[in-house]
């Protein structure tokens, strides 16, 4: 607001300080509006005016984007466009067929309202919740580096997340793509840092290192990617971006992965050249192999369970946290079903089904 105002009265901020700083948060009718101008450019004009089916389906996805936080990239995933084509369409123009972006959106809500009717467990403080959230304290507060390396579905990430949700700080969360190039890993981390990608890649690593500072931390998930999946040049050079980008910005970081980490990436073929890096780092959490019997226990709880005897245990012991879970949605919908109360008995024909 402040800049427009500056701008279209031909002003600067030298010759009218009195606008430094005189942002208006808010503006009557603006929030409205921003609902209600998209529906202009996403909907088809039938005799001057824009197709009623089409007006409530767009105010649909323009609420869905806005409640999730969703940024035009994050759009694109989800209806199977790219963000370039999602930002003509929200400028009003996208001169593509008109019928499948709507037929693209008609799926999106079909999904969304199917997995609307599952069962949603409520976020439970495990141990390792604990142990990861520590980790990020850590890392925030003395702006430096931090490892965490754990299995696959132990419950790393959605701990993460978690913590991206809860923290009073920005947190810039960046999930590694498979197989990524430098270019690739730039754009991903540019993306969850609110940074146009328009632009040439040393103009992209300036703005995302401006984008941080010392009051943010940066996530960098699904580490073991660069190991697995990447060649040892683009590693290397993503490796030393990231550990430059914190030097600069001042903010804190957390890296996190399977132990591929540790064997293929810090410990292996680029050990000499990541021995700064690890080094460096502030803490390096190594969570358990499987759930702790404590954390099976809460999670139970968290579905009205009581305590787990030995027999159930034997069952739940080689489950990690992500099929936990799941099975134990699928077990209230079983319950619901038979029109029973949910036991650990339902839980056990859910895991006998699914085991079968």
């Amino acid at each position: 607001c402040t800049y427009q105002a500056r701008s279209g009265a031909g002003k600067t901020f030298e010759t009218w300080p009195e606008m430094i700083d005189n942002v208006i948060p808010y503006i009557g009718g603006e929030e409205e509006k921003s609902e209600k101008e998209p529906l202009k450019l996403w909907g088809h004009v039938e005799d001057g005016v824009i197709a009623p089916a089409d007006k409530g389906l767009v105010l649909w996805l323009v609420q869905d984007a806005k409640a999730k936080g969703f940024s035009q990239a994050d759009i694109g995933r989800q209806i199977g466009y790219d963000s370039g084509t999602v930002s003509k369409l929200l400028r009003g123009r996208y001169t593509g067929n008109h019928d499948n972006v709507m037929r693209a959106i008609r799926r999106y809500k079909h999904l969304v309202d199917e997995r609307g009717k599952m069962i949603r467990a409520d976020f439970v403080e495990t141990s390792i919740w604990q142990r990861v959230r520590d980790t990020c304290d850590l890392a925030l507060v003395h702006q430096m580096p931090a490892l965490v390396i754990g299995v696959s579905q132990i419950g790393k990430t959605e701990a993460l997340k978690e913590y991206a949700r809860r923290s009073e700080y920005v947190v810039r969360y960046v999930r590694m793509p498979a197989a990524p190039g430098f270019r690739g890993v730039l754009e991903t981390v540019a993306d969850a840092c609110n940074v146009t990608t328009r632009c040439t890649s040393e103009q992209l690593r300036r703005r995302i290192g401006k984008s941080l500072d010392p009051h943010t931390l940066l996530i960098v998930d699904e580490l073991h990617q660069l190991a697995i999946s990447a060649g040892q040049h683009a590693a290397m050079k993503v490796m030393e971006w990231i550990r430059e980008l914190t030097d600069t910005s001042g903010c804190g970081l957390v890296c996190c992965g399977t132990e591929a980490v540790d064997q293929d990436l810090i410990g292996g073929s680029l050990k000499a050249w990541l021995d700064q890096f690890a080094q460096r780092l502030i803490k390096r959490l190594v969570l358990p192999k499987r759930l702790p019997d404590e954390d099976i226990r809460l999670v139970g709880k968290a579905f009205g369970l009581p305590v787990p005897n030995e027999h159930i245990l034997d069952l739940l012991r080689p489950l990690r946290m992500n099929r936990l879970v799941k099975t134990l949605m699928l077990s209230v919908n079983l319950a619901r079903k038979r029109n029973v109360e949910l036991d650990w008995s339902v839980f056990e024909t859910t895991y006998n089904t699914l085991a079968k």
